[in-house]
């Protein structure tokens, strides 16, 4: 079994950018590790379908940096 290789922050937008305009493969869309936490960990696009059932629907975001939303990621 192979690991696959890790995406660029500069592959990550790209592909953002072409499931947001509707020319990528939704089913594949989703599968991609294109959500980074604070924490620099990599999350596909369907993880963002569980968040109502696993964290009563609540979702942060914010451009990487902003010290205020990441102090309150981190506090939970």
């Amino acid at each position: 079994m192979t690991k696959k290789t890790r995406l660029t922050e500069a592959e990550r937008d790209i592909m953002v950018r072409d499931f947001l305009a509707g020319s990528a493969d939704t089913k594949e869309a989703l599968k991609l590790r294109v959500i980074t936490d604070v924490f620099g960990r990599s999350w596909p696009i369907s993880k963002l379908l569980k968040i109502v059932n696993d964290f009563s629907g609540r979702l942060i975001v914010a451009q990487r940096g902003d010290l205020l939303v990441e102090a309150a990621q981190q506090r939970g």
